[in-house]
């Protein structure tokens, strides 16, 4: 029996990682495919940086038909622009997660608001219908 090499340890590392969802102390710095970003996390461990890899729920259709998830690496919130800095250094840029980016709930929270009121208005219309039609 062989010893794992370093992807395999890449992985069981960032499996452990992605059962610890980060606080608000955390801040988002690369986001990408699951194996590269177990990969990343290791690369910035190595540089003295605490790193946790975050895998999302989505799920895109990868290299002949295999399939991999998404993942994000978090750093403390004090570490995230020296993280971004040697992200960059390595040609990760399109990558990066810049500190301004809002996630899809904060961006479309207007409209999520609206959706709900006007639901809501709908749901009490129905009611209110339905309660004078019965007289």
């Amino acid at each position: 029996m062989t010893a794992p090499g370093p992807s395999s340890r890449s992985s069981r590392q960032a499996r452990r990682h992605a059962s610890r969802a980060p606080s608000s102390d955390w801040s988002p710095v690369w986001a990408g495919q699951e194996a590269e970003a177990a990969i990343i996390a290791g690369s910035l461990e190595a540089l003295g940086l605490a790193t946790r890899a975050l895998q999302s729920s989505s799920v895109s259709a990868g290299h002949l038909g295999a399939v991999a998830g998404r993942s994000t690496v978090f750093v403390r919130g004090s570490e995230a622009p020296r993280a971004r800095r040697l992200l960059a250094d390595r040609g990760e840029g399109p990558y990066i997660v810049e500190a301004s980016a809002k996630s899809p709930v904060e961006d479309n929270w207007r409209m999520i608001t609206r959706l709900a009121l006007v639901t809501a208005a709908v749901a009490v219309a129905i009611v209110i219908y339905a309660g004078l039609r019965s007289l």
